[in-house]
Formats: C-alpha cells, structure tokens, sequence
C-alpha cells in the first residue's frame, strides 16, 4: 500500500485552494494520505507572535481586555481576508465558518479574565493556555492549528465531492500520566502508535485523516523531553510507524521557500543564480538546515531525527504552488554521488570569544572553561590550539553583562593576570560565520584553499576557520559587515568551477 504523508501551511487563497487539489490528484490516483496543517501565515502576519503577545498579555495581573481583544481581532481580520482572497472566485465561502470560531473563542477569552482565582496562568511552559467558559483548559496556540485543519477541510469538501476526509484533532492525544516519566526516545516511540492508532482505520476506510499538528500535555514535556513542536515533526512521526510495517511511503514537506537551494536567494545579489539541490542525506539536511539563513530553516531538527532516518524515510521537499512540476529536494537516508552541489550560507550576530595561556595544554583546563561557559551561553564552533581557543556564540540582546560576568571567572579559573599579549580573555562582536556545506566536499581537496583565496582576493580577512573531519562542512569566521559579499563570491566560485547548471 502506497502512503503519502503531506505538511501543508499555505499564506493566501490561492495557495490554499492548490492545497487542496494536491490532496484531490492524489486521491483520483488512488494514494492514501495523511494530510499535517500548521497555522495560517504570512511574511507581514505572524499568527503565532500574535497569539504569544495575547498569552503574555492574559497572563499579567490585570490584563487588559480591551488590548487582548484587539490582538485577537488582528488575527480574525487576517483569516478573513487570506481566505476571502481567491476562494470567492470558485464559489467557495468560509468567512461565517472562520467568524464562528473567532466569536468562541472571544467568549473563552471574555471568561478567562473574569474569572477571580484563576487556575492556570499563560505562560510557554503550559504553551499560553487558559481554562474556557467549559472548564477545559485550551491552549491559545493549538486553537489557530485546530482551526487550520478545519478550514482546509471545508474548503476541501466544496471542491471535492469524491473524497472523504475526517479532521482528526491531536490535542488530547496523550496525557501526562503516560509521558512524565519517559526519555525522549520512548516518547517518540509512543506518539508514532498513538497517531498510528487514530489514523490507520480512517486510511483502510478510504478516509483521508487530515491533522491539525498540535500535540500538547499541561506541564509542558514536549518542551522540556524533545524541543518545541512544528508540523514538520508531527508529519514525520505519522510515517515512522508505517514504515516500520511494510508500507510503501513518501512524505512530502511542502515549503513555499522554493526547496533547497545552493544559497538563499534573498541574499544573492543575483537571485536567479541560486541552483536546485535535488538531493542531500539527512547529516548534510541537519547541517543546512541548521544554518539560520537556509531558506528560513527548511525542515526542523525533529523531522530528520534518527529514529526518522533509521525507517529509511525518504523526504520530499517542494513547493506545491509552483508550475515546475520537478521542483523539489530530496532528503535521502543516503544520497547518490551526482548530488555533490554546496549550499553557501551565513549568519550573524555572532560573538567571538578567545582565552590564551601557557596554561591550556594542562589536563582538565579546557574542562573546566566549559564547564563555566555552559553557565551561561551554548557554543557553536570551537577551533583550538595549545596555548588559546576560540568558541563562537549566538549573541542575544543585552548580552554584555553576561559576557564580561563570565570573563571574570573563567579568568579566575584559569588564573589569568593578562599582563602580556600571550594571557588574556577577550571577546568580539559583530562577527558571523560563513557556512560552505557539501555532500561530497572530501572529494574536493583544493575546496579550502579555494575558498581562502576568494575571501582573500576580495579582501575579507578570515578570523576563524573549521572544518569536519568527513568534511561536509567548512566555517568561516569574519566581520559581519562582509558577510553578504562573502556568500556571494564564494557562492559564484563554487557555482563557476563546478560547473553546476539549472537542472
């Protein structure tokens, strides 16, 4: 049995409507799906920085309704007029549909304020939730997803008379009890047979199960056992399960960031000579992926864990609304050896911290430097010698008090009186970190010397340089001021003597 398993998000009518009729070729084609909605959005209108302002806002002392109401009619404006856009175009009306829940939830919000003892506080542990007018307690973020699928599916039973569909809500999927004391792997084990045990019925009946991609428990364990949940990993966890019980399977993570291309486009100066990537494995996936300016991070962290990669899922990374029928990325378990394009990326705001002494090649000295650092900040990059080393971190606002606090002692520890050039703890700001990252770039050995002779010739010093043993990766340090030039020259060198083309 053929299963696809489809992340779908969309901005405007338009896109939603082609949504779903990619879910009606799909069933004409007799594919069985499970089909994963997040929240409605756009570059202008972020539904979710929308619903955190209105937790935080009901979890002060005395919100302030007025305020509360006024976010919340932003966002019921917003759907309105994303799903009024095109849709009227083909006779197809949701606004009343989209009113009705905008007015229950203005009624849950009306309750919540009111009330004097309130049970449960907005806050991201309990993932803003409050408790409605019928004592249950919801969560402000999981309403817009819900909501999501429910409008996909409306639109999609006025187009779609053949098909049958069920909205399948994940909400309550487990409960506290059955997750408190699991480890992160057995948690992921346990979501692949609770979703495995609500769709599978639905898919053997012809159904197609459409999820709205909320998972969510009170005290907040997904964040603390796994991370922060999107719809890329909900998606995933559908198909592991299948995949394990012999099922053919393709999961397909629509983007509207164009796939994975050889650099983002938004900072090329010639857009248009950003190339398609058609393949990658999930090490190199993870390495792009990581990079902040990879296409506004294409798939997160969950969506290509081990345990995804182990049931050899093969993920599929394209743009649904675009007419180039071959468009896409592929995410393998292992790529093949025609997919040797290098994607070239940055991103700023970095911070450069150094600490030398004669001190460092004893035992334990860098131990105990990080056992400080830890304290305080998450290290990225790490290059070292005998006598100093140099970590990157990702810099935040107000981050000069934590860092000169943290200088103090790691001066301490490594009894450093910086009286000469060769002793001292320092930092810089304002740097950033040039990303070359490759599937075959251990075949290339001239690829860093190469790179250090553009940078060179187009006089931007280099501070700091790593690179992985597999070398599929190899970072540059340097002044954020060059870090745009950076990427587009090494990207036109890479794109020149690799002789890559469009296809």
């Amino acid at each position: 049995m053929d299963i696809v398993v489809k992340k779908m998000w969309w901005e405007n009518a338009a896109e939603l409507y082609k949504s779903c009729q990619n879910i009606l070729d799909d069933h004409r084609k007799w594919k069985k799906q499970i089909v994963v909605v997040s929240a409605i959005r756009s570059q202008k209108t972020n539904t979710t920085d929308y619903l955190i302002e209105l937790g935080k806002l009901l979890g002060e002392e005395k919100p302030n309704i007025e305020k509360a109401l006024e976010i919340l009619n932003t966002i019921h404006l917003f759907h309105r007029e994303v799903s009024a856009e095109k849709l009227s175009e083909y006779d197809i009306k949701v606004e009343e549909f989209i009113d009705t829940f905008f007015k229950i939830l203005q009624s849950d919000i009306h309750y919540y304020i009111k009330q004097e003892n309130k049970i449960i506080i907005p806050c991201p542990e309990n993932d803003y939730s409050i408790v409605n007018h019928k004592g249950k307690v919801i969560s402000l973020l999981w309403f817009w997803e819900y909501l999501s699928s429910e409008i996909l599916s409306h639109v999609l039973s006025q187009i779609g008379t053949d098909i049958k569909w069920i909205s399948i809500d994940l909400w309550s999927l487990v409960s506290n009890d059955e997750t408190k004391h699991l480890d992160e792997q057995a948690l992921f084990s346990l979501l692949e047979e609770k979703i495995y045990s609500v769709t599978n019925h639905h898919i053997d009946s012809g159904n197609v199960p459409i999820l709205s991609w909320y998972i969510w428990v009170l005290d907040g364990w997904i964040e603390y056992a796994i991370g922060r949940w999107y719809s890329d990993a909900t998606a995933a966890i559908c198909i592991v399960w299948y995949a394990h019980n012999g099922y053919s399977w393709i999961l397909e993570i629509q983007k509207s960031v164009k796939w994975v291309l050889t650099a983002d486009p938004r900072v090329l100066y010639n857009p248009e000579s950003a190339r398609l990537i058609k393949e990658i494995d999930y090490v190199i996936a993870r390495e792009i992926t990581g990079d902040s300016w990879a296409n506004a991070k294409l798939l997160h962290s969950q969506a290509i864990r081990e345990e995804v990669q182990d049931a050899g899922v093969k993920i599929l990374l394209f743009d649904p609304f675009s007419s180039d029928k071959d468009n896409g990325t592929w995410v393998l378990p292992k790529a093949t050896k025609t997919s040797g394009k290098i994607f070239v990326g940055g991103r700023n705001n970095i911070v450069f911290f150094s600490i030398s002494s004669g001190k460092m090649f004893q035992s334990g000295v860098l131990a105990n430097i990080f056992w400080v650092v830890r304290e305080y900040f998450s290290v990225d990059i790490i290059s070292a010698s005998e006598t100093e080393v140099t970590f990157t971190i990702d810099a935040s606002k107000d981050i000069s008090k934590k860092l000169d606090t943290m200088s103090e002692k790691l001066r301490i520890i490594c009894n450093i009186q910086e009286n000469t050039h060769m002793e001292f703890v320092e930092y810089e700001t304002d740097r950033a970190l040039i990303f070359c990252i490759g599937q075959h770039m251990r075949d290339n050995v001239w690829l860093l010397a190469r790179a250090s002779n553009i940078l060179s010739e187009n006089n931007i010093n280099i501070e700091l340089v790593s690179q992985w043993r597999l070398q599929r990766a190899m970072v540059f340090g340097i002044d954020w001021k060059y870090m745009q030039k950076a990427i587009n020259v090494l990207h036109e060198a890479f794109i020149t003597d690799l002789q890559y083309s469009n296809n």
